[in-house]
């Protein structure tokens, strides 16, 4: 099923709300139908390093997000939580994980957003930095 102009709207309307905390990110997104509403995951995506003692790794961005900006596009809601859940790693201590989950209704349709603090391993990187600090998009 092809999404409708709506949530395209909606999603460029809320990427809007993340601000990376250094340099630059770009939103990722995942949308999904279900019985009861519309799913949309929203991130940002992680940055691949190219070059220097880092070469190869992934690295999450650092942001944050303008929750009265997305209060204001989204009004009243059903649902508004935020979960922490302190991940294992393999080379080291647990990370902080969180999400922020959204039930409400976006032009009289039913909708669930989900503002998530890491992209999913399964999307790779959105942005490659290089050892001079250029960025290239994905």
């Amino acid at each position: 099923m092809r999404r409708p102009a709506w949530i395209n709207h909606l999603i460029d309307t809320l990427s809007e709300f993340f601000e990376p905390i250094e340099g630059i990110a770009r939103v990722g997104f995942d949308c999904r139908i279900n019985e009861k509403h519309w799913e949309i995951s929203l991130y940002l995506g992680r940055t691949e390093v190219v070059g220097g003692p880092q070469d190869g790794s992934s690295e999450p961005v650092d942001f944050s997000l303008d929750l009265r900006g997305v209060a204001g596009i989204l009004g009243e809601f059903d649902i508004l939580e935020w979960t922490v859940v302190h991940a294992a790693t393999e080379s080291g201590p647990s990370v902080p994980r969180s999400l922020l989950r959204i039930e409400t209704f976006f032009e009289g349709n039913p909708v669930r957003i989900l503002f998530v603090s890491h992209a999913p391993q399964e999307a790779g990187p959105a942005l490659r930095r290089f050892a001079d600090g250029t960025c290239e998009l994905l």
